[in-house]
């Protein structure tokens, strides 16, 4: 009797295993639509992969430029910062104490926090 538990729950865990594979699988087939959709450069791919999986799913969502505009990175990226900022800003309305930095460092912070390259600074910077 030991030895079915045994199989059971090792063909439970092969089960879950699968469909976290699977799972895996459908967001970076999404991330990858969305890039190509997007047509998405090396730069903004990072800040994109630099969310949490939270934050991504909402900013790929979210994201609808008009398609009159050719210059949907730089679109992407200054909205997947503001879309980052506004998760970070306190809910409750009070003035608490942020545990973010101050606006002239937030870009810094960002950078160094998620180990992006002077390119992406570039780019952020461009949108001071």
């Amino acid at each position: 009797e030991g030895e079915e538990e045994d199989d059971l729950a090792s063909a439970s865990v092969k089960v879950q295993s699968e469909e976290v594979r699977e799972a895996e699988g459908a967001i970076a087939d999404a991330h990858e639509d969305f890039i190509r959709k997007w047509d998405l450069h090396e730069e903004a791919q990072e800040i994109l992969r630099s969310l949490s999986p939270q934050l991504q799913h909402l900013v790929m969502e979210k994201f609808a430029p008009k398609h009159d505009n050719d210059d949907f990175n730089r679109l992407f990226c200054s909205f997947a910062l503001s879309v980052l900022r506004n998760h970070n800003r306190p809910d409750d309305g009070e003035h608490t104490k942020k545990v973010s930095v101050q606006h002239g460092d937030t870009i810094s912070a960002f950078l160094e926090q998620w180990s992006l390259g002077h390119e992406a600074e570039q780019l952020l910077r461009s949108f001071e």
